[in-house]
């Protein structure tokens, strides 16, 4: 964090930069109480108050137990202050897979393997989980006569834990829900026409994703997962598989 020899004072929080929340402390307090603080999990976002009348960069901080110290927490960027205050979204990562996926059990009677695209916004939260929004498009193929074309439109909100294995290899657990919308064009009334056929199901899906850094902000995700359809009366199921860049805000993570 750039230090300033005309800083007046300091405000802090917790895992969050929500112009609400800063508590304000002056530089010539000592000790500051952190209630509540998870030094295993949380982060501390600091910023300094000059004698130009502006608030400083939001800078991240963690406790590392090891050494008993404060360090600054590299994986996440620091957050650009503006003059009318800080953005209420710490959006952390941007990406963009494109996605495999092939049916298993009940979902293998009506259609078969599908390709499309999967575009992921993360959101951080604490240094040991981020949250996630999924928007997805894929074109099945379809083990039927009746059907003539099948897409599908998926929309999930969920969260992803990171863990490091190297310095350069990451893995994320992820689990995400939401709905899959189902576009389909064929006879599906049996009454001989080729209509356009909309339904919805919820879905669940489980990842185990593998990061690998390229360079700093970007890296390159490998995402095998399954996929769960809550239908009407059964339960669709399918493998996934998912390739693709991750850009990230500052460090990767």
């Amino acid at each position: 964090m750039p230090y300033s020899s005309e800083v007046e004072q300091f405000r802090y929080q917790v895992n969050d930069v929500n112009p609400e929340n800063w508590v304000t402390v002056t530089g010539n307090e000592g000790v500051i109480n952190l209630e509540y603080f998870n030094r295993d999990e949380d982060v501390l976002y600091l910023q300094q108050y000059t004698a130009e009348d502006l608030w400083g960069d939001a800078y991240p901080f963690i406790y590392n137990s090891d050494t008993q110290k404060w360090e600054f927490y590299s994986k996440v960027q620091a957050i650009s202050s503006q003059k009318g205050g800080l953005s209420l979204l710490n959006v952390h990562s941007l990406e963009v897979r494109g996605q495999y996926s092939y049916p298993f059990g009940y979902c293998s009677e009506y259609y078969g393997p599908g390709f499309g695209a999967v575009a992921k916004l993360n959101f951080f939260h604490t240094k040991k989980l981020l949250f996630t929004t999924n928007l997805s498009y894929q074109k099945m193929s379809s083990n039927t006569s009746w059907v003539s074309s099948f897409h599908e439109v998926g929309i999930s909100l969920g969260l992803a834990i990171p863990f490091y294995l190297t310095e350069f290899i990451h893995l994320q657990l992820e689990l995400s829900s939401g709905a899959m919308l189902h576009l389909v064009h064929g006879d599906v009334s049996g009454s001989g026409s080729q209509d356009l056929s909309l339904f919805v199901d919820p879905l669940v899906h489980i990842a185990a994703t593998l990061l690998i850094d390229i360079q700093e902000g970007l890296q390159l995700s490998l995402s095998p997962g399954i996929l769960w359809f809550l239908e009407s009366g059964a339960v669709g199921q399918a493998v996934s598989l998912q390739a693709g860049l991750k850009f990230s805000r500052g460090a990767t993570v």
